[in-house]
């Protein structure tokens, strides 16, 4: 039970801190909107901003975050309690100089007392998940996260037990170790010495007061035949013992023979389930940037979702601004959830409504794109810090390639089909992806067939002039860049300017002679028919795809990863087909003359 219960504690420790932030959410959007939950809200966005900002800087601030909410939250509760009597929302109302619709937006409401109930039992609940959280667990939350020492600490047994990458090795290979080894002293070494069956039981004991998994004396995972051989031993050294007796003696040995059992198939379970779970961790890590920008391109395009996009647009194929591009979009988020009650306007043109910003009765899921992209964020960021403690922890270097297979490279392609399947899941783009590319782009130009694909179609050509891959590589980081800027653009087309900006555009002006289909065919901005936003997930597709090939580029350059996925390098454009045998280190299936025998 004691096992048990250092598990559940160390998951709370990991985990209880999500509560607290899902709680965040809860008080901020249960019910109307006032100005108190809007203070929530920006102290939730202010944590979540730093942390992805500056890991350290988060973990010395966050203690006193937690003490900020618990007080800010009792002073809530303590007016929403206080202002039910006359006395004191007279008062109230006198001291803030606000009349009641003012006190209402605050959130100072006199309410029934079964409603007044529910309205406070949430804030009480948030209140007591946070002194619970900042009681009990915070503190080892904080040296359970502590990148800097995590070295020193995974010599504990301790850490081990709690934190399951060593504890299922160390006790399922200790018992199975024992048990194997004194096995074969018994059949080598003569019985019936005293000093002998000492030993042997000393042997079979699986000790756990060093990982403080139980405060019971040691017991062993022993072998049936050891039992019986031990308690004829005992039985011969004493009277005959009753029947009932020896009954219930060997029941009880069948139920620890049972129960020794089941614990090595649970422990069993648990390093599988670990195994899946370092899976899922790595498989996040491979492909979290491309599930965050293929979101941010889906949300509706406005001005404050034009932060998100530009910024990815460029962090895509350049890595180095990747951090800023969560930093800013987390922002752009803070920015979106202030705005939003304040910036409104009532004129027969709004401007917020261009800028990204209307008034809504269910805000919850008016910002419901808004706060998944602030999740995804915050995810993407977890997840790199997980993977940099896993491999600090168990001293692991980053794998040289991304792939899902590590034991699988050049020399199993030909072995079989599975092999082959396998070695093609890792290594498909790094073999395929500039094919890839260049049929991505002549899928945007024949979906578009506008002003934008016609320039598509001269950078392809541009591409595709340089004719080896050497050069291509070369021009490809210009390639990126231009699709990059392309995105960033078109998506401000999107956008236009302000309707109160001008009265119309100048093809739209009562002299203009400008089609409608040439309006269409420039991809320009435009009040009667807007641009299609589809089009931009071609070009993103693109640019994500050219993003992926550039870093193929740059692993072709390194030996790690040639050893594992073999090299790009042209063969020869000018040997004969029939001479590629010579030069080709694969064996030729198409003109072999001799030998041939399939």
């Amino acid at each position: 039970m004691q096992v048990l219960g250092n598990m559940v504690i160390a998951l709370l420790v990991k985990y209880w801190i999500y509560i607290c932030g899902g709680m965040f959410f809860i008080v901020s959007f249960e019910g109307t909107i006032v100005m108190y939950k809007i203070i929530y809200m920006m102290m939730f966005l202010s944590c979540v901003a730093l942390y992805q900002v500056h890991y350290e800087w988060w973990r010395r601030f966050l203690k006193y975050f937690w003490m900020s909410v618990v007080i800010y939250t009792m002073l809530v509760l303590i007016l929403v309690y206080t202002f039910q009597f006359t006395r004191w929302s007279n008062f109230w109302s006198k001291k803030l100089g606000m009349d009641e619709k003012g006190l209402e937006d605050l959130g100072l409401n006199k309410f029934e007392v079964s409603v007044l109930f529910t309205r406070i039992f949430i804030p009480t609940s948030f209140l007591l998940v946070c002194i619970l959280h900042l009681h009990y667990f915070h503190d080892r939350f904080l040296q359970l996260t502590d990148l800097q020492a995590v070295v020193a600490k995974e010599e504990s047994t301790i850490y081990r037990l709690v934190h399951q990458d060593g504890s299922l090795a160390d006790l399922t290979i200790l018992s199975a170790s024992s048990v194997e080894a004194t096995l074969s002293r018994e059949e080598q070494e003569p019985q019936g010495e005293w000093e002998t069956e000492k030993e042997k039981e000393q042997d079979l004991v699986v000790v756990m007061y060093d990982t403080d998994m139980t405060g019971e004396k040691p017991r062993s995972f022993s072998d049936p035949r050891q039992s019986s051989t031990e308690e004829s031993h005992h039985c011969s050294a004493r009277t005959e013992p009753e029947p009932s007796t020896e009954q219930s003696s060997d029941l009880k040995n069948k139920w620890h023979l049972v129960v020794d059992r089941l614990t090595v198939l649970f422990l069993k379970f648990l390093e599988y389930f670990h195994k899946l779970q370092l899976f899922i961790w790595w498989l996040l890590e491979i492909h979290i940037i491309k599930i965050v920008s293929c979101y941010i391109v889906m949300v509706s395009v406005s001005l404050f979702n034009y932060v998100f996009l530009a910024s990815w647009a460029f962090a895509l194929p350049y890595s180095q601004y990747r951090p800023l591009a969560s930093s800013t979009g987390n922002y752009s988020e803070g920015q979106r959830t202030e705005l939003g009650k304040s910036l409104l306007y009532n004129d027969s043109v709004d401007p917020a409504i261009w800028v990204g910003l209307n008034k809504s009765p269910d805000l919850l899921g008016y910002l419901r794109n808004n706060l998944l992209i602030m999740a995804l964020l915050a995810f993407e960021v977890t997840i790199y810090r997980h993977q940099e403690y896993f491999r600090l922890r168990n001293k692991l270097s980053p794998p040289a390639a991304r792939i899902i297979f590590h034991d699988i490279t050049r020399q199993h392609l030909d072995i079989g089909i599975i092999s082959f399947i396998k070695y093609f899941i890792n290594y498909f783009f790094y073999k395929f992806g500039l094919e890839t590319c260049l049929l991505l782009g002549v899928n945007v130009i024949g979906q578009r067939m506008d002003f934008y694909a016609m320039l598509h179609a001269f950078a392809l050509i541009a591409v595709m002039y340089r004719r080896r891959r050497k050069a291509i590589a070369e021009i490809w980081p210009k390639y990126c860049f231009f699709l990059a800027c392309m995105l960033t653009f078109q998506y401000f087309v999107c956008i236009g300017i302000p309707p109160a900006a001008c009265k119309d555009y100048p093809w739209r002006s009562p002299t203009s002679t400008t089609d409608s289909n040439v309006i269409k065919w420039l991809y320009v901005p435009d009040f009667l028919t807007q641009p299609n936003s589809f089009f931009l997930i071609y070009d993103f597709m693109l640019l994500l795809c050219a993003s992926l090939q550039r870093q193929v580029f740059d692993d072709e350059n390194k030996a790690a990863v040639r050893l594992m996925a073999g090299d790009n390098v042209e063969i020869c454009r000018d040997l004969d087909a029939a001479s590629f045998s010579v030069h080709n280190p694969v064996p030729d299936f198409i003109h072999c003359r001799y030998s041939c025998s399939y």
